[in-house]
């Protein structure tokens, strides 16, 4: 066999192994064949794009230099440096790359997507929604495209035609169709069967189980376990679970931080590098080699903060860095693979009948979420009048993202302002297409545009400050509020939910639960509706519940850290006897 026979051979084994999605095997052929014929473009491009893959930007830049500099009109290549650029938040010249690419190729999907992913990025929504619908034109059938657009068109509050889109994206996934990704269907569905079946696809199509012999470690006096995130900064994650980090006993735990996030370090980052025993910095490395460093370390539980959200590496978790894996807070909701093993709930969050909708086992603690007790609400008392805000009328607030008010929601707030005179909503949505689209839906729902106030952006001490000038939260359905939720509570603010079945919809009810305000917790919008409107009616039973609120605080289990840690590490130790004993992974109860 000669040079061009041998490196075809390798190049064609290289393709399937890409088309498989097996791309450590994918490197490996393609490598081999540019030993044969070490510059031809196909076999240097296809590396990059697998290098990609792999998180190995730096050899998949000079790999697409390579490619440029034969080929100047390669568009391929020029997607590849788009994607680079991008992952290092270039997006100036990402979007600059992927525009040469629809220079050169105007009919190619991938390309339209990615700028929509970019423009995304860049806040600029509403035209990332264009691309997104030009992508649409080219191939209606695109995997998991039709998701991207209902969720990108959700971030600017536009409904048109949204009941269609999501009745089309259900039916779907039903049919075991790639609809949509997994975060987006959290706002667009509630059905519990059509989320569970949604995260099983998405994980048998990118990252199915891999059967790997992993050695338990009986040995190690301290139970080591590994928080995995891309979050290790200031970021919602990390602001409910500094204090955690910082209260495990470590006599008896070690507690190892992987962050393979990109984004620069911060205070918070500062701190957690003192709350772990150790904080590895893993973000250049493959799956595959911090699966490797877990296994040297003799991690024994490895808690995935990311889930599926962005930034995720699902596939550290498909190769198994640890016997035991959990899916906590990052992702609300069941990851719908096989390797995680358990989820942290409680039981207002996942009642045992909803269990079965959940590809993971259960560990109930007395309250899902950990809070930080030692964050600081500013000093500083903000006036209505400085907020914008009427002086002498109730104040309805959600600060909830704009994804997540959907119309049924934001009609029931509209029947909430017509029957409380002079209220206003105030809520926290800076785009201002999602302004003027909530704006007209008011003034067609019979509300004067006044009668909605949008907050500012501020510094985290000061945005829970501002929560004290509100009277009363309003959460969204189906996806609730989960840090803001637990914000306004921090803050004195009385929150009200509606809830549902899947844990997105049962995050605020939990919250309440826990710091003894399960009064506020419906199952129907009407009434959710009676409440809202009796507590504005009525100042002394808004201040009655407000005092509770203030009250409970100091003796329920929502902000009682040390119990949360107590009760964990409690199920760490459980868990772990469990696996060193041989036994079947269950349902754990604390």
């Amino acid at each position: 066999m000669n040079a061009f026979e041998k490196a075809k051979t390798y190049f064609q084994n290289g393709l399937a192994d890409l088309e498989a999605k097996q791309f450590a095997s994918a490197e490996i052929h393609f490598e081999k064949s540019l030993d044969w014929i070490p510059d031809r473009i196909s076999t240097l491009n296809n590396l990059a794009a697998v290098k990609i893959k792999l998180k190995k930007y730096n050899q998949a830049h000079v790999l697409t230099q390579k490619v440029l500099e034969q080929d100047p009109q390669h568009y391929q290549a020029w997607l590849n440096k788009s994607v680079i650029e991008e992952d290092h938040e270039d997006f100036v010249n990402a979007l600059l790359s992927i525009e040469k690419v629809l220079l050169i190729n105007p009919e190619f999907t991938e390309a339209w997507i990615n700028k929509g992913n970019i423009l995304s990025s860049m806040q600029r929504l509403n035209e990332a929604v264009e691309c997104y619908e030009n992508a649409r034109l080219i191939n209606p059938q695109y995997a998991y495209l039709q998701g991207v657009i209902v969720h990108a068109k959700m971030k600017i509050c536009d409904w048109n035609n949204l009941e269609i889109s999501i009745a089309d994206i259900e039916q779907g996934i039903k049919n075991n169709e790639k609809k949509s990704s997994v975060f987006p269907i959290l706002s667009i569905s509630a059905n519990m069967t059509i989320q569970q079946q949604c995260a099983k696809i998405w994980i048998d199509d990118y990252f199915p189980y891999v059967q790997t012999n992993l050695k338990i470690n009986h040995a190690s006096s301290k139970i080591r376990v590994a928080y995995f995130s891309s979050d290790f900064r200031n970021h919602a994650v990390s602001l409910l679970t500094a204090e955690m980090f910082e209260l495990h006993d470590k006599s008896k735990f070690e507690i190892y931080g992987f962050s393979f996030g990109r984004k620069k370090k911060d205070a918070m980052t500062n701190r957690l590098e003192n709350a772990f025993d150790y904080l590895i910095d893993c973000q250049d490395q493959t799956d595959i080699e911090i699966v490797e460093l877990s296994r040297r370390l003799n991690i024994t539980i490895a808690v995935d903060l990311t889930g599926h959200t962005q930034e995720s590496r699902t596939g550290i978790f498909t190769n198994r860095a640890a016997p035991i894996q959990i899916n906590y807070i990052g992702f609300p909701g069941t990851m719908g693979a096989s390797y995680i093993d358990y989820i942290i709930a409680d039981h207002q969050l996942i009642p045992i009948q909803y269990a079965c909708f959940y590809s993971e086992k259960i560990i109930y603690l007395p309250c899902f979420q950990a809070n930080d007790r030692t964050k600081k609400i500013s000093n500083q008392v903000f006036t209505r009048n400085e907020l914008c805000l009427p002086t002498n009328q109730f104040i309805f607030c959600c600060f909830n993202n704009a994804y997540k008010i959907t119309p049924r929601i934001f009609e029931s707030w509209m029947r909430i302002l017509k029957a409380v005179d002079g209220s206003v909503l105030w809520l926290c949505v800076e785009n201002q297409i999602a302004k003027d689209n909530l704006l007209n839906c008011a003034q067609k729902n019979g509300i004067e545009k006044n009668r909605i106030i949008f907050a500012n952006q501020l510094p985290l001490a000061e945005y829970l400050a501002r929560y004290k000038a509100a009277d009363l939260f309003l959460d969204t359905l189906p996806f609730n509020g989960g840090t803001t939720a637990s914000d306004a509570l921090w803050a004195d603010l009385p929150v009200l939910t509606c809830q549902g079945e899947s844990y997105a919809s049962r995050m605020a009810g939990s919250l309440l639960h826990a710091v003894g305000l399960s009064e506020l917790v419906v199952n129907q919008l009407s009434e959710y509706e009676r409440i809202a409107i009796e507590l504005a009616r009525s100042p002394t039973k808004c201040l009655e519940i407000k005092n509770k609120l203030i009250s409970n605080k100091k003796h329920f289990p929502l902000f009682d850290t040390p119990l949360f840690v107590r009760s964990l590490e409690k199920a760490y130790v459980t868990i772990n006897e469990r696996l060193q004993k041989a036994l079947p992974i269950e349902n754990i109860e604390i």
